[in-house]
């Protein structure tokens, strides 16, 4: 069975912000600019790059200096997995909000 995407109008509930309109065109609209729905866009559909058998994100191939092979050996899923890391607690350090700490939303965005 597939699992249909999607985020739960509900959850806008949560936010700390109670917006006073359920809608999450209407939230963007209004409260987040042109280019944070530009970068957010870019962050979604990033550029992504392969490398022998290994898919990567292209920003994060600065990281493949060294041999990382040699760290990783042949285990193609792990290296892919260290250099396309994405970690959520440290992903708003310099944007943080109230939202930001909120562990039920930052589990929902996972």
């Amino acid at each position: 069975m597939k699992k249909e995407l999607k985020i739960d109008i509900d959850l806008m509930d949560k936010f700390p912000s109670q917006y006073p309109n359920k809608s999450y065109s209407n939230y963007v609209a209004n409260k987040v600019g042109l280019e944070g729905f530009i970068a957010v866009t870019g962050m979604l559909l990033p550029e992504i790059i392969e490398i022998g058998e290994c898919i990567f994100l292209k920003e994060n191939i600065p990281m493949l200096n060294g041999n990382l092979k040699t760290r990783f050996g042949n285990d193609r899923k792990t290296l892919e997995r260290y250099v396309n890391l994405l970690c959520l607690s440290d992903f708003y350090l310099l944007a943080a909000d109230e939202a930001s700490i909120n562990e039920f939303l930052l589990l929902q965005q996972a």
